[in-house]
């Protein structure tokens, strides 16, 4: 069932902004994306979302660094979701913002940026991903004996022709689990690799790598570069300090709960009857996100304790 739920603030008004918000499937994205359209509603900026294709994101940056001090500031929310790794990648747009930042503080422009982000545990995080879209391609591949993928990846059967068929995802969530190593931050540095999980049951680029400690450098440098980077358990307090610091009137939104695709009705005790046992799979299959979880929520809350109550 979908749920809604209000919340009201108020925020100084900010002379220009520029608030990116990169959106990692089920960590919030679509109810932070109410808070933007909601900022549109109300004059506070213009809304651009989901995807931002190579030669607008380009156009609009040049816009952007051609700012004088003298112009009228613009107000831009972006939501950056996945696509926001098709063509230029995410990485690039990244150091394009971070350098774009350093040009408006030399000019004295009246600008503010502020780039947010949010993750969840890494075992909430697949349980979550599983329910929404992986569980009922499995239920249906199971029972059709056919999957449910698109494109040339649907091919998918495993092992010899006389073996079992098997679902490109696997019979269950462990196995496909296995198939999706460091999930949470692959997505988070490549965002396609979300519609490989998702629809085929594989990513690739970076989930299993050759380095594990430079692929832990880079996402760390990456993570660096965000203004906030809160997490989904405190979904509120991330929201309030991202208001606050770029000083964009927030004034409602809508918690989003979406329904798991394909009619799936299971919960994560359906999922995963052991809890325990599916940690244990999970500190073992994603080593990077533990330690994305470890280090950056507890610098949050660390972050939140100093703000005080």
């Amino acid at each position: 069932a979908r749920r809604t739920r209000r919340r009201c603030y108020r925020m100084h008004a900010a002379s220009g902004v520029l608030l990116v918000d990169r959106h990692i499937e089920k960590n919030g994205g679509t109810s932070f994306r109410s808070v933007l359209t909601q900022a549109e509603r109300a004059g506070h900026c213009m809304y651009w979302g989901f995807s931002q294709n190579s030669a607008a994101w380009n156009s609009t940056v040049h816009a952007l660094l051609r700012l004088s001090p003298e112009a009228p500031p613009p107000r831009l929310c972006i939501e950056a979701h996945s696509y926001i790794d098709y063509g230029i990648p995410w990485r690039r747009r990244l150091r394009q913002l971070v350098a774009l930042r350093r040009v408006w503080r030399e000019r004295s422009v009246p600008m503010k940026m502020l780039l947010t982000v949010r993750f969840r545990s890494p075992l909430d995080y697949y349980l979550s991903f599983f329910r929404w879209g992986v569980a009922f391609r499995i239920k249906e591949a199971l029972a059709t004996g056919k999957g449910k993928g698109k494109g040339a990846l649907s091919r998918h059967w495993n092992g010899a022709a006389a073996a079992p068929r098997r679902p490109m995802w696997g019979h269950n969530f462990s196995e496909w689990a296995a198939q999706v190593p460091n999930l949470q931050s692959t997505i988070m540095a490549r965002g396609m690799a979300a519609s490989g999980a998702e629809y085929y049951g594989r990513m690739h680029g970076g989930s299993r790598p050759k380095n594990a400690q430079k692929a832990w450098q880079e996402l760390d440098e990456m993570l660096s570069a965000f203004d906030v980077v809160g997490t989904v358990s405190r979904f509120d307090e991330t929201l309030l300090l991202a208001a606050d610091l770029v000083g964009l009137p927030v004034l409602t939104y809508k918690y989003n709960r979406p329904n798991q695709k394909g009619g799936y009705r299971g919960t994560n005790a359906d999922i995963c009857p052991d809890r325990e046992a599916c940690a244990a799979l999970i500190r073992e299959l994603a080593p990077r996100d533990h330690r994305m979880w470890a280090k950056y929520s507890a610098a949050f809350e660390a972050r939140l304790a100093a703000l005080g109550p």
